[in-house]
């Protein structure tokens, strides 16, 4: 008789180790040169005097002292997220900087989840550039905002990519958060956005004038990018009268904490009525599917119920994280003064 084929573990494990690829052996490289840089003696270097700072007040807040968004420690969010680590794992030296090593985990993360969506090796290259990288990886063992900004700049970017590619809702939505969340972070979430802004309105400019189409095709290819961008360019004429009465017209009001709130609030009133009408206008298109308001293509207008959707979960995140959970009203007129 033949004596059964047996197959010993070693030569089992062998056949596993030999059907990794050495792209993936790189990937698996990658992220344990990312875990162990950011991780390892994390706790070990004393602190900086920002650290030390921003620490201070993340310890009032997990002692019950509570927080008050002040525009000194720029954007509430590093204060919010920190308490998650400081309630899971204890108070420490190395447990207050665990947020900030996650962010490089998650950069190389994303990598490996667009990896085929780029070149070959492209992500992989990239990934290791943001893992060697001094300046990222000192910052990423830092309790700042910086690794936490870097983290959902690129993903803003990125998603806002993806949304115009895929037209898929969960990628708008989460653009949406990342954007609120770059605002809870630090004031370098405007210029960063005038950037992109700038960027999709020459994109869009020359989409039109090369390709010589009608103006009205760029709302119906572009929808949702043209009212995202006619969110931002509200919101930056608003932001621009505010500054020029703030310069020019300070003096005249006897109370100008009352007028800077009176203006604000009519703002988002009248931004609030604007979604209103496109989602009125939205349903209506649904309902009347020849209808062309304003002599617009419909499709523009049937995914207005999404873009509201997203500018609430915009302003949602920070009315949230300004107010502290609604606990301190006072911090969402900080958030504009």
């Amino acid at each position: 008789m033949e004596k059964e084929a047996t197959h010993s573990p070693a030569v089992d494990s062998d056949t596993f180790f030999k059907s990794i690829s050495l792209s993936n052996w790189l990937w698996i490289a990658l992220f344990l040169f990312v875990a162990f840089t950011r991780f390892h003696h994390l706790g070990d270097k004393p602190f900086h005097h920002d650290e030390s700072l921003y620490g201070k007040y993340i310890w009032n807040f997990h002692v019950g002292q509570g927080y008050k968004y002040d525009p000194m420690q720029h954007g509430p969010f590093m204060f919010h997220a920190s308490q998650v680590t400081l309630t899971l794992f204890g108070v420490s030296d190395y447990t207050i900087r665990i947020l900030p090593a996650l962010t490089g985990i998650c950069l190389v993360w994303f990598m490996f989840y667009l990896r085929k969506r780029m070149p070959p090796g492209v992500a992989l290259a990239t990934g290791w550039m943001f893992g060697i990288n001094s300046v990222f990886m000192y910052f990423q063992r830092f309790l700042r905002h910086d690794p936490f900004f870097s983290l959902f700049a690129i993903l803003s970017v990125y998603l806002a990519l993806l949304f115009l590619s895929d037209k898929k809702n969960w990628q708008y939505y989460l653009f949406c958060a990342s954007t609120s969340i770059l605002y809870c972070i630090k004031e370098n979430a405007f210029v960063h956005f005038l950037t992109m802004y700038l960027f999709a309105y020459f994109f869009l400019f020359a989409w039109w004038l090369l390709r010589k189409n009608k103006l009205r095709d760029i709302f119906e290819k572009f929808s949702m990018a043209v009212k995202v961008m006619g969110t931002v360019t509200y919101w930056g004429i608003s932001f621009c009268i505010y500054a020029g009465f703030y310069w020019l017209a300070k003096q005249g009001f006897d109370n100008w904490d009352k007028a800077v709130q009176t203006y604000w609030g009519v703002s988002f009133v009248l931004f609030a009525c604007l979604v209103g009408f496109l989602i009125y206008l939205g349903e209506k298109v649904r309902s009347e599917p020849d209808s062309k308001p304003f002599g617009i293509a419909p499709s523009f207008f049937k995914d207005s119920h999404v873009f509201a959707i997203g500018v609430a979960i915009f302003f949602g995140i920070i009315a949230l994280l300004y107010t502290t959970c609604g606990t301190h009203m006072k911090g969402i007129w900080g958030a504009t003064h």
